[in-house]
Parts: C-alpha cells; sequence; structure tokens
C-alpha cells in the first residue's frame, strides 16, 4: 500500500524506474491536484511512500506544451479522461514496478 506525501525530499537521488498508463483525471480524482512539478518537462507530479519507507514519483515526461508548442497544453492533459504514459521514478525498480502494480489493481 503507497500513500500520498508532500515532502519531496526524499526523492533526491530518484530516476526513472517505468511506466504506467493511466488517465490524468482519474489521478486527480484519486489522489487530489498534482505538484506543478519543474514546469518544464514535467507539468505534473505526485509522491507517494510505501509502509517501509521507500518513496517513488508518478509523473508526466515532456508531454505538454510546457516542453513543445505542439503537445498538449498542462490544463489540456491534467483533466483528460484518456489514458497517458505516466513515468514512475524511484530509487529501486522493484519497488517502482510494486507501485506500478498497485495503481493498476486499485482500479485508479
Amino acid at each position: 500500500m503507497f500513500t500520498r506525501i508532500d515532502d519531496f525530499t526524499d526523492l533526491n537521488g530518484s530516476s526513472f524506474m517505468t511506466t504506467v498508463d493511466i488517465s490524468p483525471d482519474v489521478l486527480h480524482s484519486r489522489f487530489g491536484k498534482a505538484d506543478p512539478s519543474d514546469g518544464y518537462k514535467t507539468s505534473m507530479e505526485w509522491a507517494f511512500k510505501d509502509e517501509e519507507g521507500n518513496v517513488v514519483s508518478l509523473y508526466d515526461w515532456k508531454s505538454t506544451s510546457l516542453y513543445s508548442s505542439g503537445l498538449p497544453n498542462p490544463d489540456v492533459l491534467g483533466c483528460s479522461p484518456f489514458p497517458h504514459r505516466f513515468h514512475v521514478g524511484g530509487k529501486s525498480y522493484e519497488v517502482a514496478h510494486k507501485f506500478a502494480d498497485w495503481l493498476l489493481s486499485e482500479g485508479v
């Protein structure tokens, strides 16, 4: 089980691990408004922690007009009901894949 966290400090040193296809609209409904992230390569990000204190992040990557003018506006992508490929970042492949599986098993 993973819970959302507001402190991104423990994510320092994390990196891309895997992807998961999920609707941004569903993520917002389930986990609340995303953090704005870096405002360039990413426009939305959520951070999570498991029972053992392992952290993961879920974020769009180079997906909006913040990165390239031919891509959707962040507000449009952020409320899309259609699946989008999000990146999962972390410090462990095992934990990142466990998180992706958990997201999908939760019906998110």
